[in-house]
């Protein structure tokens, strides 16, 4: 387990390279008050070679803290990391997230909610020709000028058991731009309409049939069954909406 301050885009980050199984329990716990605002992560894997499909290292942030996991040298996959990578509340985001979820696939991980960038900065800005712009041009593009667009030189061998702070800033730094990307894009509100009465449902669903985007993106109409409570917090819808946001995602994706 190694402990890195590093500095990225004018923001100084907290880096923890874990290359222990016992280590990852604590820290994954620490990382979880990280989300409370938004349940956004940035993810990225390592690979040592291109042709290969199982991951070398699985990189995680939020906020100012990265997890650096060496998936390699862990021996077995802790029941907390499964659970963290598995959690369907939290927004990974990501490029290349398909390939790379079956590359912890390997390793017995699961990512139910890994978004692509590009299709999300699509979405939400509804400009579809940026589906497929490479991360520094998404920043630009997301009104985040100062985001950096990488660094230069070969990578090091992500097995290796200690790494030099520039190293470990080229390990994070796709995963911490994509983290702030995505929590710039998701501070986009979602216009959500809560109906509890029969006579305001028609307007709704004819709206809903023609495609009827709004100004923030989507609007999405959840019908209130048995619910006793007409009044909601913002984080109670965040939940009610959650699993209809990602449905649309993965229709539109082709999944």
């Amino acid at each position: 387990m190694g402990k890195y301050e590093v500095q990225i885009q004018g923001v100084k980050l907290k880096v923890t390279l874990i290359d222990h199984a016992a280590l990852i329990d604590n820290s994954i716990s620490e990382f979880k008050t990280l989300l409370q605002k938004r349940r956004v992560a940035g993810l990225d894997v390592k690979f040592n070679h291109r042709c290969t499909r199982k991951a070398e290292m699985l990189i995680l942030c939020v906020g100012n803290r990265c997890l650096v996991i060496q998936l390699g040298h862990l021996g077995s996959i802790p029941e907390s990391l499964k659970k963290f990578v598995g959690d369907e509340t939290i927004c990974f985001c990501g490029t290349e997230m398909s390939r790379k979820d079956v590359s912890i696939g390997k390793h017995n991980l699961r990512c139910k909610t890994g978004v692509e960038l590009g299709h999300l900065a699509a979405r939400i800005l509804k400009k579809p020709h940026i589906n497929s712009f490479g991360v520094a041009k998404l920043a630009r593009e997301a009104g985040l000028n100062s985001v950096s667009t990488g660094f230069c030189g070969s990578p090091p061998s992500w097995s290796a058991r200690a790494f030099s702070n520039e190293q470990i800033m080229f390990a994070i730094n796709e995963a911490y731009t994509c983290y702030v990307i995505g929590n710039k894009l998701l501070g986009v509100q979602f216009k959500v309409s809560v109906i509890d009465h029969p006579a305001l449902l028609d307007d709704k669903i004819s709206q809903l049939k023609k495609g009827n985007l709004q100004a923030s993106g989507l609007e999405l109409t959840w019908l209130l069954g048995s619910c006793e409570s007409s009044a909601f917090t913002d984080e109670e819808m965040k939940f009610a909406i959650h699993e209809a946001f990602y449905m649309l995602y993965d229709r539109e994706q082709g999944g």
